[in-house]
């Protein structure tokens, strides 16, 4: 699907494990949305997140209103109840908004009453074929693919760490800077600890 396929409809739940690209997708959709609607884009962990709500939505013009509120599950518990019934007063009062908010599944499903109206897009971890796509793209060889793969593979029963998106990309970075002998030689110790601080930086 394109961004102009999911910019459709007015209630919009964009789902998934964290790494997978829900924040990075809400962007594309944003971006796509730019040309015809006045647009906002809000950390759900912003603690000026009402006031930045109320201020986008008096805003005036005619263009139709796009409302993006990022990372519901890291809201803070002790915040989690007043931000709910926030995002359940703006969708009631607000019909003709479009509405994109992101979250993990675990909110989702335990919560799933306040978005009963809501679309779900559900953002899933890469195939292993769209890692391999993925790597082909970056300049490796097939070979060198299937000697990471089988390395990687041990890091999961079900599911290669590198499937996530951000840790794909992570490890891309990896290889940049080790040639694949150091690659598939590296611990699983090593390759998280990169990981990490990518994360950090």
């Amino acid at each position: 699907l394109t961004p102009s396929d999911l910019a459709q409809g007015t209630r919009n739940l964009i789902v998934g494990e964290p790494g997978v690209g829900k924040s990075l997708l809400m962007g594309k959709i944003r971006s796509h949305l730019e040309t015809t609607h006045a647009t906002e884009l809000i950390n759900l962990r912003d603690p000026e997140l009402e006031k930045k709500i109320d201020a986008f939505l008096r805003k005036k013009g005619a263009q139709p209103k796009a409302l993006f509120l990022d990372a519901l599950d890291e809201v803070q518990s002790s915040r989690f109840p007043s931000v709910l019934q926030k995002l359940e007063k703006v969708s009631k009062e607000n019909p003709k908004l479009a509405l994109y908010i992101s979250s993990r599944w675990i909110f989702v499903s335990r919560y799933a009453t306040s978005f009963a109206d809501f679309r779900f897009i559900v953002v899933c971890p890469f195939t292993q074929g769209q890692v391999s796509e993925y790597l082909l793209a970056t300049g490796h060889s097939e070979q060198e693919i299937d000697k990471l793969r089988r390395h990687t593979m041990s890091f999961s029963h079900r599911m290669m760490v590198i499937q996530i998106p951000r840790y794909l990309s992570y490890f891309e970075d990896y290889l940049k800077k080790n040639n694949i002998d150091v690659a598939t030689n590296a611990s699983r110790n090593e390759l998280f600890e990169h990981f990490i601080y990518r994360k950090l930086d």
